[in-house]
């Protein structure tokens, strides 16, 4: 299993700071992201536009990306002001979470 943190919305839709999903090896994160589908329903909106970290590195190419069940795997939701609102007011996203993703914000930004 690989255990994937979650951050704003993603953890307020999920109603956890992580999960806990079975993808077939070798992982690839189109899997990953059916298999957090399949075990969270409420993330399916967040999911298409969402990125994942992988080793804290923001990942930039989803189809060459590489994990294992060890790696520390991040889904980040969207991160830009229209999408806090959308989704992280309308989830009750808290102060602490809107400061988290206003942080990766700065992160996506400086490596696009």
């Amino acid at each position: 299993a690989v255990k994937v943190l979650l951050f704003g919305p993603a953890r307020e839709a999920a109603d956890a700071g992580h999960l806990e999903v079975s993808v077939p090896a070798p992982g690839t994160l189109a899997a990953l992201r059916e298999a957090l589908k399949e075990a969270c329903p409420a993330l399916g909106p967040l999911l298409p536009s969402s990125r994942f970290s992988v080793e804290q590195e923001l990942v930039q190419d989803e189809a060459s990306a590489a994990f294992s069940a060890s790696s520390e795997v991040a889904l980040i939701p969207p991160v830009t002001e229209a999408d806090r609102r959308q989704f992280g007011e309308g989830l009750g996203c808290d102060a602490s979470s809107a400061k988290t993703m206003a942080a990766i914000a700065l992160l996506a930004k400086s490596v696009v």
